[in-house]
Formats: C-alpha cells, sequence, structure tokens
C-alpha cells in the first residue's frame, strides 16, 4: 500500500507536512511506501527527510514525471495526498480520480466543490501533519469494498462533470447564450 504527492515541491503545495504526517505513521504501517513526484525548490528537503527518517527505501522520489507515466503513479497509490495550502482545481486530484486512486486533500479552492467527503473522495479539516496523518490512517483502516465504493464514485465524478462530453455541452451553452 501507498500514498503520494504529486506537484510543484514548493512551500504552498504543504508538502512539508506531507513528510511530517508519513514521519507520524511510518511506524504503524510498515509496509507502506510513498511517493514524491515532481521538482522544485523543496527537493533537497525531500531528499533529506528520506535520509533522516531512514525511510529511503520506501519513499520513492522519481522527480518530474511525464503526461503518460502518471497514470501508472496514479495506479501504485492508494492515496493521494493534496495538503496544499492555496489550489484552484488541481489537475492532479481529476487525474487522480479517474485513475480510481483516492484523494485526501485540504479544503481550499475548488477542492470543496468536487470532492464530497467519503463519497468520491476525502477532506482535510485542515493540512497540519497530525491532520494529514489522521485521515491516511483513517482511509488505510476502512473497509476496501466501502473505499472502492469512494474510488468508484470518484472516477464517475471526473467523467460526468469534466469528461468531453460534459465539456462540450458546457462550451455550446457558453456560446449559445453569446450569440
Amino acid at each position: 500500500m501507498s500514498v503520494g504527492f504529486v506537484g510543484r515541491l514548493s512551500p504552498e503545495k504543504g508538502l512539508s507536512n506531507f513528510l511530517r504526517a508519513l514521519a507520524l505513521i511510518t511506524a504503524e504501517f510498515p509496509q507502506l511506501e510513498a511517493y514524491v513526484v515532481g521538482t522544485g525548490e523543496l527537493l533537497p528537503n525531500v531528499l533529506d527527510f528520506a535520509r533522516s527518517f531512514g525511510l529511503k527505501n520506501r519513499l520513492h522520489i522519481p522527480g518530474n514525471v511525464g503526461q503518460d507515466s502518471l497514470p501508472g503513479l496514479y495506479a501504485r497509490m492508494k492515496v493521494l495526498v493534496i495538503p496544499s495550502y492555496t489550489e484552484g482545481l488541481p489537475n492532479v486530484m481529476l487525474e487522480a480520480m479517474a485513475c480510481g486512486t483516492l484523494v485526501l486533500a485540504t479544503r481550499v479552492g475548488a477542492i470543496p466543490d468536487v470532492i464530497e467527503h467519503r463519497m468520491n473522495g476525502f477532506l482535510l479539516d485542515d493540512n497540519s501533519p497530525e491532520s494529514i496523518a489522521g485521515g491516511v490512517r483513517a482511509i488505510l483502516g476502512m473497509p476496501t469494498e466501502e473505499l472502492d465504493q469512494v474510488a468508484r464514485r470518484a472516477e464517475a465524478t471526473v467523467r460526468q462533470t469534466f469528461g468531453l462530453l460534459a465539456s462540450v455541452d458546457r462550451y455550446r451553452r457558453i456560446v449559445r447564450e453569446i450569440l
């Protein structure tokens, strides 16, 4: 089982809180692996963290990956964590949901407009390490059948709201209003 972060490795993304949350839960979940995907100014901190907490073999840091490789990475993750301080509508959230990966995210930007807690994803009360660790613990402790239902509803949300046909319909309505 694994959890992950995908995005720019910068302070506003809450990556440091995600790493500190990992430190809080790794002893409880000896099989847990983690991914940090992306590049940015915090990459040295991520590498230092992996060495300091003895997670070198459990924390995978593939760097920046191409769009064609992301679905495979999402498939390896049980949970994508988005611990951002600020967001718009994160593409990584929609991509993960479309791949059937569970999303645990802060209530910022348009995230709570898309994710309905425990229905098609999971929302954090805040992005503190303790809150993130508690969210991951809760998800990993849920029955597989329940998590599978959340993942299926997440996929349906993306398809129905952000899929090609839904987008074409939205543009069609906009064009009709203009004309």
